[in-house]
């Protein structure tokens, strides 16, 4: 019995195959599993004789339905063995934490079973009541599972899909009370027994409303679910800080399992569901900007990105790869680049998942250009982007390197991508270091990255931007490893890939000439093995 559980999950996730001839001795076997007594109490919790029967009817009802309805004592079987589960569930753990990973639980197979179940008699209040108790249980796995089934059966479901987003919304919300009451009880005057009570009268209100469609079929936007401060008072009071009291009133967490299968926008079955989508992404991302930029007052926000930021920007920048121009891509770039150098892990965050996003793929998307020209252009000649007293230097060089795609766990993409796409840059680049190539971050990142790339034409460019801001400066510079060494690798191959081109270019060979002898000054290795060979 210890591992049918996980069998029956990888026969679910067609990891393995269980043939129409075996169907019958599989079915036997679960039934004398439900002839087992009650395991002991010190194993209760962590496997129950419920999680094997659940999953056997999970698999019945998601692989074999049409052989199922064949046996309508048997289909009875598995309706009540996830029905009266549901009703009656076995003991938890007292360890059971929300976050909990495990997949092949009873609770996991009842929500894709009763999903079959439900999709097949959307308006049955039974049903409907397993699905609520599911779609409020604790683990945030179970919701995940219950809504990636539920949106595979969206079309049989009609406005329920709609109605079971919204009744997960309303319970993230109550989530957020739950959790601040658990950590400060004492703030709310509710006892250990109170507090259940009231829990469980919550839970039993969302599970009768949605069972009786007193619960719209439409989704609210989150901003109606933004800040605690009018909340506050709801469940007694507490004196939070400052920056406690702009959380988001709503468990996000929960959210962003519920709708982890949100899939490439161009998978919506039509033009409405595409435009839902689009509006659920421009929700989460302003709900988020809102918080961001409610959360702090300094000039350089501390600590790095919830979960909840990673998932939505992630979410974002794979929107944006479909996007079509008059859909307003730049609705979804620009509010996160408008944050400023202050907000430096997130913009690198986004950056990181753009260019990952988009030269991460095969085929690189159609709009990727566009969307990074747009970029580009904003960067250039936003205020939020300009150098100041206020801000870290070497931040806001590390953020214009990641938008120019220099670092080089993003520069390695483009090794078997069209280069041509980087000449379209050209006139981008030379912009952009005109103003910064006199940083020495940022000059070292381009130097590294055309070091790599050397045939592109920008080098030249390059080359001359050295002899005429770096020339002049003393040995400290050039001997500095990183500046040094980026200068010898980017001489070297232009050396010997494109030294041809530099001897026809009269401006390119004199810098060379003053630019590598200048290096060798300072016994640089590389520059004085150059020097040897054009001798």
């Amino acid at each position: 019995m210890l591992g049918f559980p996980i069998q029956c999950k990888k026969l679910l996730d067609g990891k393995i195959i269980l043939s129409t001839e075996h169907l019958e001795e599989f079915w036997n076997y679960a039934q004398s599993l439900s002839q087992l007594s009650p395991l002991a109490d010190t194993e209760v919790g962590l496997i129950s004789v419920e999680d094997s029967l659940c999953g056997a009817a999970a698999v019945f009802l998601c692989l074999f339905r049409d052989w199922l309805k064949n046996f309508p004592d048997r289909e009875k079987w598995c309706f009540d063995q996830i029905l009266n589960t549901v009703a009656k569930p076995p003991p938890f753990m007292n360890f059971e934490v929300e976050g909990d990973i495990r997949d092949h639980k009873w609770y996991h197979f009842c929500a894709i079973g009763a999903v079959v179940a439900w999709s097949e008699n959307p308006k049955e209040k039974r049903w409907k009541e397993a699905i609520a108790y599911l779609c409020t249980s604790l683990h945030y796995k179970t919701v995940e599972i219950l809504f990636s089934q539920s949106f595979k059966r969206r079309e049989m479901l009609g406005g329920e899909w709609l109605r079971l987003q919204h009744l997960v919304f309303r319970w993230a919300e109550k989530r957020f009370f739950i959790s601040l009451v658990r950590n400060y009880p004492q703030g709310y005057g509710e006892t250990s027994e109170t507090f259940k009570t009231k829990l469980a009268g919550w839970r039993s209100g969302e599970i009768t409303g949605f069972a009786s469609n007193a619960i719209d079929s439409t989704l609210p936007p989150l901003s109606s679910f933004t800040f605690v401060n009018d909340q506050i008072t709801a469940l007694g009071k507490k004196e939070l800080t400052e920056r406690a009291q702009k959380w988001p009133r709503f468990d996000l967490d929960l959210v962003a399992h519920a709708f982890q299968w949100m899939p490439d926008l161009n998978d919506a079955h039509n033009n409405n569901e595409r435009k839902s989508w689009i509006a659920f992404w421009q929700n989460s991302l302003d709900q988020t900007i809102q918080v961001l930029q409610n959360a702090e007052q300094d000039d350089d926000v501390r600590g790095v990105q919830s979960k909840w930021d990673q998932w939505v920007f992630r979410g974002v920048v794979r929107l944006l790869t479909n996007l079509e121009p008059n859909e307003n891509p730049d609705n979804f770039w620009k509010p996160i680049l408008s944050l400023g150098p202050a907000y430096y892990y997130w913009i690198q965050d986004f950056f990181r998942e753009f260019f990952f996003c988009n030269l991460g793929k095969a085929e690189i998307p159609k709009n990727f250009v566009q969307n990074w020209k747009n970029i580009f252009e904003f960067c250039l000649s936003s205020l939020q982007w300009v150098y100041d007293k206020k801000r870290h230097s070497h931040d806001l060089q590390d953020l214009w390197n990641s938008m120019a795609s220099l670092p080089s766990m993003i520069s390695e993409l483009w090794i078997d991508k069209p280069l041509g796409i980087l000449e379209e840059f050209k006139p981008f680049f030379e912009r952009w270091l005109n103003h910064n190539f006199h940083r020495t971050k940022c000059a070292i990142s381009m130097l590294e990255f055309l070091a790599r790339y050397p045939e592109l034409t920008i080098a030249f460019f390059v080359l001359v931007l050295v002899d005429e801001k770096y020339l002049a400066y003393d040995d400290h510079t050039w001997k500095k490893s990183e500046f040094g060494d980026a200068v010898a690798a980017f001489l070297e191959q232009l050396f010997l890939q494109r030294f041809d081109e530099v001897k026809s270019n009269a401006p390119a060979l004199a810098a060379f000439q003053r630019v590598l002898k200048r290096l060798a000054d300072t016994h640089n290795t590389i520059a004085l093995e150059i020097l040897a060979k054009m001798s």
